[in-house]
This record gives C-alpha cells, sequence and structure tokens, in this order.
C-alpha cells in the first residue's frame, strides 16, 4: 500500500537538520543531517536540506565569467578624439555599473535559490522583527540603486555619495539588528528534534481478518501503523494500543511499540473504538511533550464509528488536551462474502428421536471497492449440516495437538445467492437420543471473511417433560393441552401431560410433574399445603387467575388481588416489558414482534406487589401488570384467564381471535419455562459470560472439597482448567456455574465425568457492518480539527509545530523568481544594445572614407 513502507529515522543531532509541516514535505525522514552549514547559519535558522547549501558555492561561476569577460578593443574612425573619448569614458561607466549589477543580481539568484531549496526554518515568534528587517535591507538596497543612477550620469552626481553613504549605513543597521536578534535567540527546534506524544489505535476487528488475492487486511494495517511509528521519530513517545482490554502505556521506545503493532490479530471481541481513544486520549495527557497526536488505523466501517456513539466528552477532552486526532483510512473491503446467519430451530429442547429443522439466512455482502463490477451477480453456494460424534475420551492433548470428535455430514443443500436479496435455507437433522448435541452449519469453499461461513449449533434433547394442567373446565384444560403439544410433521409431543381438577391436587403426587399449569383456580387452592410444598421444592407453576378468585379474599405469596379492572371499548392489549427475560425473549427475536395488539383484553386482576415480584407484561398504556413472576418460589401469574373460552362475559378475546398464532407462540414459551425446557444457556454470543447448569458439571455428591474440568476453547486455544468450590453442596435446578469469557466462536467442549458436555459460540452478524462512513461524519463525531489521511506521507505533526516556527521556504523562492527577472531584463538591455553600436559605428566608418 502506498506510504505503508518508511525508512527509520537516523541519528539526527539538534541544531541542523529537521522538516516542517509543508505540503511540499513528504515525511520526517526526508530530512537529512548537514555539517556544510555553517554555525552563523544554523543560529540563525534551521535547515530541512542543510546539504544543499554547498550550492551556494555556485556564485563563483558569474564571478568568475565576470572577470574573464573583457570587453575586446576595436578601431573606431571618428573625426575628433576628443569627442571619442569622452564618449569612450562615458560609455565604459555605464558598462562597468551594469556588469556589476549583473553580477550582484546573478550571485543574488543563485544564493536565494540554494537558501530555498535548502528549506530553512525561522521563530515564528520573531516574524515581525525580520520583517522590520528586511524592509530596512529593501531600503538600502533602493538607495543603492538610486546611487548607482546618479554615478552612472543620469542624475547629479553630488548625490552619489550621500546616497551611497546613507544605503550602507540602512544595510549595516539591518545586519547589526540580525545578528544581534540571532545571538539573542535561540534557533527554533524542527521535527526530527522535537519529539512527539503519538498514539496508535488500531482497529483490529475481525472484519480485519478479511483476505484477497494480494494480502489480508490486518497485515495492511500493521504495516499502516509500523510507518505511524516510524514518522513519530526516534525520540518520541508512542502509545500502541488495539481494541482489546489491555490498558493503554507508553513502550520504552519506538522499537517497543512497532514489537506491540506485529503481535496484533483480528478479534472477535473488542471494545468499542470511541472507549479505546478515551483511554489513549488520558494517557498522552500525562505526557509532557506538546506535540500529541492519536491516529487510528482503520477502514472506517459503520461497526467501529456507529453513528449512536457517544464522542462529545472525547471531542471536549481532545480540544482541552490540544491533542490532534487523525484516522488512516485502509480503503473499502473488495470483493464480496457470503454470510450465514445463527441457526434458529422451531423447538429449542426437542423429544428424542424426533426429527429437527434447522433455519438460517444466507446473504451476500458486496464491498463498494473496485471489483464489485467484476462479480457475478449470481453465485452458487453449498451448505453442509455436521454434527460432531459424542466420543468418550474426547477432547484431549495428544502430543501438544487438540484432538476433538469428529464432524459427521448429515445434510447438504446448494442454492443460488444474489445481490440484496437474503434467501432462507432449512436442513435437517436426523432423530437423535436423549442428551446434547453439538453440529454447525457451514458454507463449502472459500471467501474474503471466514468468520461467518459457519453458525454453529448445541441442542438438548430431552425426555417428555410431566405436565400437570388443573382446570374446572375440561375444554379449556383441553385446548391448552393440545396447543403446547401440538408438534410439526407428527413429530413426539415434547410433554407427557395429565389433566385433573382443582378439587383432586390434593390426591395426586405433585413431585412427580416437571410443571404445573393452573387455570382459574380459586386461592382456597392457590394456599393448599401440596402446593406449597411445590413451590417450596424448586419446580415452577403458571397460575391464570380468573373470576373464581372473586369468591375468596387475601393474598397469595405477597400478592393482593385488589379488584377486577374493567377496560372500556376497545379495551387494551399486551406489551412484554421484560424482554430479555428466558420466557419473553424467544418472542422479541421474532421478526416485527408478536401483534399482541390484535388481542383485545376487557377485564384483568389490579395487583400489589410487595416483595419478591417483578413485572413482566403490562397492559398498554397502563402500569398494571399482565404477567409476574415469584422467582423465588418459581411461580409465574397471568392477571387475566387463557383460554377464557366458555365465560358468558369473556374477559379478553387471546384464543377467540382469529389470529391465533401471537398466543399460541406465548403460551408455549411460557409453558416450556415453567417445564424447563428452555435451554438458552448452551448457546451464547462471543464476548459473553457462560453459565452451565450445575447438575451437568457435578454430577455426583462427593467428598471433593474442589471439582476439576478442562475447558477446550474453540480454535487452537490451550485447554483451560475449570475449579468448582463446594461441590458437594445440593444442587437447585436453577443452579448455574459460572466458567467465564467465551472470545472465539465454535463448538466449546467441557472435560468432566459427561461425555458431550459444551456449549456452542457464535459471532452476532450485526457486529459485521461494511458499510463505510463519510469524513463528514467523522468530524461531527470527533470534531472539526480531525482528519483523514491515506498514507505516512499526509501526516502532519501540528499539535504545537505551527505555533513557533515560520517555514522561509515560500519567501526565498519568490525572492529567487524576482532577482531571475530582473537579471533576464538588465542583461537582455546590456547585451541588446552591442549589435546596434557596432552597425552605427560601421556607418561612421564608411561616411568618412
Amino acid at each position: 500500500m502506498d506510504g505503508s513502507h518508511v525508512h527509520s529515522v537516523g541519528d539526527h543531532r539538534p541544531g541542523n537538520v529537521g522538516c516542517i509541516p509543508n505540503p511540499s514535505l513528504p515525511s520526517r525522514q526526508d530530512a537529512t543531517n548537514s555539517g556544510a552549514s555553517t554555525e552563523g547559519l544554523t543560529r540563525l535558522v534551521n535547515f530541512l536540506n542543510g546539504t544543499l547549501l554547498i550550492a551556494i558555492t555556485a556564485i563563483g561561476i558569474p564571478i568568475a565569467l565576470h572577470l574573464i569577460a573583457r570587453k575586446e578593443p576595436r578601431k573606431v574612425l571618428f573625426p575628433s578624439v576628443r569627442l571619442l573619448s569622452q564618449r569612450f569614458e562615458s560609455n565604459r561607466s555605464k558598462m562597468r555599473v551594469r556588469r556589476w549589477w549583473l553580477l550582484a543580481l546573478r550571485i543574488a539568484a543563485i544564493a536565494s535559490v540554494a537558501l530555498a531549496l535548502a528549506r530553512p526554518v525561522s521563530s515564528i515568534g520573531l516574524s515581525v522583527t525580520w520583517l522590520t528587517i528586511g524592509i530596512i535591507a529593501a531600503l538600502g538596497v533602493v538607495l543603492l540603486v538610486m546611487a548607482t543612477v546618479s554615478a552612472s550620469g543620469r542624475g547629479k552626481r553630488s548625490l552619489t555619495i550621500p546616497l551611497l553613504a546613507a544605503a550602507g549605513l540602512l544595510v549595516l543597521v539591518a545586519m547589526g539588528w540580525g545578528v544581534f536578534t540571532v545571538a539573542s535567540t535561540e534557533p527554533p527546534m524542527i521535527d526530527d528534534q522535537r519529539p512527539v506524544a503519538l498514539a496508535i489505535i488500531v482497529d483490529n476487528s475481525i472484519e480485519t481478518s478479511w483476505t484477497t488475492t494480494e494480502d489480508t487486511r490486518i497485515n495492511a494495517i500493521r504495516e499502516a501503523a509500523k510507518a505511524a511509528a516510524l514518522a513519530a521519530g526516534k525520540n518520541s513517545r508512542v502509545v500502541a494500543i488495539d481494541r482489546s482490554a489491555t490498558p493503554a502505556t507508553f513502550s520504552a521506545d519506538v522499537a517497543g511499540s512497532i514489537a506491540k503493532i506485529e503481535a496484533f490479530q483480528p478479534s472477535e471481541v473488542v471494545q468499542p473504538l470511541a472507549t479505546r481513544i478515551e483511554a489513549a486520549a488520558r494517557v498522552l495527557s500525562t505526557s509532557e511533550i506538546p506535540t500529541r497526536q492519536i491516529i487510528v488505523i482503520s477502514g472506517m466501517t459503520a461497526a467501529s464509528f456507529p453513528p449512536d456513539a457517544t464522542t462529545g466528552p472525547i471531542r471536549e477532552f481532545l480540544d482541552q488536551q490540544q491533542i490532534d486526532f487523525t484516522v488512516w483510512d485502509m480503503g473499502a473491503y473488495q470483493g464480496f462474502n457470503r454470510q450465514l446467519s445463527r441457526i434458529s430451530t422451531a423447538t429449542p429442547a426437542p423429544a428424542p428421536q424426533s426429527p429437527i429443522t434447522l433455519t438460517a439466512e444466507l446473504r451476500r455482502q458486496d464491498s463498494n471497492g473496485s471489483e464489485l463490477a467484476e462479480t457475478s451477480a449470481e453465485i452458487e453456494v453449498t451448505l453442509e449440516c455436521v454434527v460432531y460424534e459424542n466420543q468418550p475420551g474426547l477432547p484431549v492433548v495428544r502430543d501438544g495437538k487438540i484432538v476433538r470428535p469428529d464432524a459427521k455430514p448429515v445434510d447438504r443443500l446448494s442454492v443460488t445467492l444474489q445481490r440484496d436479496r437474503d434467501v432462507e435455507v432449512q436442513l435437517t437433522l436426523p432423530p437423535l437420543d436423549a442428551g446434547l448435541h453439538h453440529g454447525a452449519v457451514r458454507l463449502i469453499g472459500i471467501d474474503a471473511l471466514a468468520i461467518d461461513d459457519a453458525s454453529y449449533f448445541t441442542i438438548e434433547i430431552l425426555p417428555p417433560s410431566r405436565l400437570l394442567i388443573a382446570s374446572d373446565q375440561p375444554a379449556e384444560a383441553n385446548e391448552f393441552a393440545d396447543l403446547v403439544s401440538a408438534e410439526a410433521n407428527a413429530a413426539p409431543s415434547q410433554y407427557s401431560i395429565e389433566i385433573s381438577t382443582h378439587d383432586d391436587l390434593p390426591n395426586l403426587q405433585l413431585s412427580d410433574f416437571d410443571g404445573i399449569v393452573l387455570l382459574d383456580p380459586p386461592l382456597s387452592v392457590l394456599s393448599g399445603q401440596g402446593l406449597e410444598s411445590y413451590f417450596d421444592s424448586g419446580r415452577r407453576t403458571f397460575v391464570a387467575a380468573g373470576p373464581s378468585l372473586a369468591a375468596d379474599s387475601g393474598a397469595f405469596q405477597d400478592l393482593e388481588f385488589e379488584r377486577r379492572w374493567r377496560v372500556n371499548d376497545p379495551g387494551t392489549f399486551l406489551e412484554i416489558s421484560a424482554e430479555s427475560h428466558p420466557a419473553l425473549s424467544p418472542l422479541t427475536e421474532l421478526p416485527g414482534g408478536v401483534p399482541f395488539q390484535d388481542l383485545r383484553v376487557f377485564q384483568y386482576w389490579k395487583t400489589t406487589a410487595k416483595t419478591n415480584w417483578s413485572t413482566l407484561m403490562r397492559y398498554a398504556g397502563t402500569q398494571h401488570a399482565a404477567l409476574l413472576e415469584n422467582n423465588k418460589r418459581g411461580v409465574l401469574l397471568m392477571t387475566t384467564p387463557i383460554p377464557d373460552l366458555v365465560s358468558r362475559r369473556p374477559w379478553n378475546e387471546l384464543f377467540r381471535a382469529d389470529n391465533l398464532w401471537p398466543m399460541f407462540a406465548t403460551t408455549r414459551e411460557l409453558t416450556r419455562y415453567v417445564a424447563r425446557r428452555d435451554v438458552g444457556h448452551w448457546s451464547v454470543a462471543v464476548g459473553a459470560q457462560v453459565a452451565l447448569p450445575a447438575k451437568f458439571l457435578i454430577d455426583d455428591q462427593t467428598a471433593e472439597a474442589v471439582k476439576r474440568l478442562q475447558w477446550f476453547p474453540a480454535g487452537n486455544n490451550a485447554p483451560v482448567p475449570i475449579e468448582i468450590s463446594n461441590p458437594d453442596l445440593a444442587i437447585t435446578p436453577d443452579e448455574l456455574v459460572a466458567i467465564g469469557t467465551a472470545n472465539h466462536s465454535g463448538t466449546h467442549w467441557i472435560r468432566g465425568s459427561q461425555t458431550g458436555l459444551g456449549f456452542s459460540v457464535n459471532l452476532p452478524r450485526d457486529r459485521i457492518n461494511l458499510s463505510r462512513i463519510m469524513p463528514e461524519q467523522l468530524s461531527e463525531q470527533f470534531g472539526d480539527s480531525s482528519s483523514v489521511i491515506t498514507s505516512a506521507e499526509q501526516i502532519e505533526w501540528s499539535a504545537g509545530d505551527g505555533k513557533d516556527m515560520l517555514p522561509l521556504w515560500s519567501p526565498l523562492m519568490l525572492i529567487a523568481l524576482a532577482v531571475f527577472l530582473l537579471e533576464q531584463i538588465l542583461a537582455n538591455r546590456f547585451y541588446g544594445q552591442r549589435p546596434a553600436s557596432r552597425s552605427t559605428a560601421d556607418a561612421t566608418a564608411g561616411a568618412t572614407a
């Protein structure tokens, strides 16, 4: 990439060499040390290219030409010797003056060009002083010109000496003032002498693993980061960080920062870029170096610079600390990417020997680079579904390598993928036995970004859960049972359901059931001894409160039923308030959500909760609870009855509306939660904390003080030991054991007493966003002082540099141009008169003859 390679900075000593922020200067490394500049010049100014001061010696060329260019005598016939002598003396005086001026202009032209090419730098604080000295010197030159005109005979010769004296005085004053200024001030420091405090932030988000036929994006970013570190100079302080949580600190030297940069790799878990910028800025603020700069090396994608990021405090801090902010734009991603979404199943915990359908979306991401037009509008994509075999003794480390269970292909599918059009794909798993099963759906072939070519899943096959449905209305109980036990393709049901009345509950062994559903129970039933024991056992119960509660009065587990609340037409509807709750999160993840507004509620119980109760759903436009949970005792309570099919004045139309699927989905999710068939802990996102059921990790109650397991992360990462303290304590059904953070997508295995224990980790696809932001958006986030560059040559070390240095390159080039023009004009007039004089003399000689 252009500008990614920069040579090392040499051992520059203060006083001679440096560079300034100038559009014509390629980089700080172009400066070369020169011993040819004299001590007086180095005290007056500093030079970027001091070696070019040797060109001043070229002034000897016009001097030599002046000395050897003598006018040849020629014979002139003229009648009067006196007139000839006067004419000769006058012409010789004028020619002498012109030749001396021509010599002076040529010397000045060569000297000014040599000085300009050496790129001198002066202190900007002395700009007014040097301007005044220049004006005095210019007045002296003007008086010298007037003295010359007077001496040539065109003016009064009596003014020649006063004019020369005045010119000499002004020139001496200018020279003396200049010498005094040089002696009393230090020469300005220039960039190779001026250290900088530089923070280099490498945006190593996962899309930097983007691969093309030429190179990977992370390699190009590393080269750019090293170029920026080298451009900072030998004596600079450099902070090199990526988007990990590693603290930002200064490296010992530039070489140390380069070593850090070379170790940066694409990461699936990254911190917000704004957080890393703030960390770098706070480290730079501790430096005493006035020149401070942050350079972020990134592709300027929307994933790295989200529009909703809060950057106001960071922008104010950068302005306060005078820290420049620059983004090195690595350009658009070239090519296209096939992306597979996360796998979903219709049933999270299907029954044994049930066919399982896996659903995912396949999309194509095209970059806005130059290769877009070269890619085909349609591509053929092949997907493969694999299941990992549960092999005893695996995974294990053998000869330093991790041996994992083999992947067995179970289904394959080919689809045509077009631009800007998602394709839904479905693959089928064969019937599986009870237990944990891990697998993946992956794309065959290679594309630019491999991280999203596979989606991993873990399915827990559970035996049918024993579910008790108690209701005094058989029609409602049967409706509820049919709804939760319905399975596609006549698959086995997830539940073994038993229906009873409320009066029969004391005669049943409630501890045999995995979950209980109570439809419109009286308050006396809820307070019965059998249910109280069931509540204390840790199992869960779903209660749909209805009109039967009116016959009793009192509270249920510190929940007061104040009164029936009637709603005028057209009624109200349900709203989810706890979107992250395990029983409701599957509903919130549905595209478009659940249209509860189509299902009206006309009456419900207004309740007041004292302790232990949390609200999961509310009625629209109110703070009245529709669904509550007592997590301590495992009770879910809905304040309006369902299915409510036999009431003369129905409380709601949740099961009476034409569109039944919202309550179909809601009821199944609530029942799954009650029966503990919600198995969301087996699949997590990258960067999330992993907590697994303790009953799987601790399968026996032993006297061991510590239970030791092994965690085999995805990829080539070494196994991590897991120690669980006090494994002999009683394990509750809800107890989870936190084992750590999953930093890599794939199938993670837990080596313990059970075979096949593990979980799946996937990278959320919304973290991969290749769309680019505009420089204007960057300015909105980090202020107008932010800049965008594409190479090391464009880095401007402006924070503190331009405040005390004045480049003299431009005025010297202007002076050189003016001197060259004057030299050309004078030379043309001087040499242009010689042929005319010769022709006049020849004509006079002919007339005399």
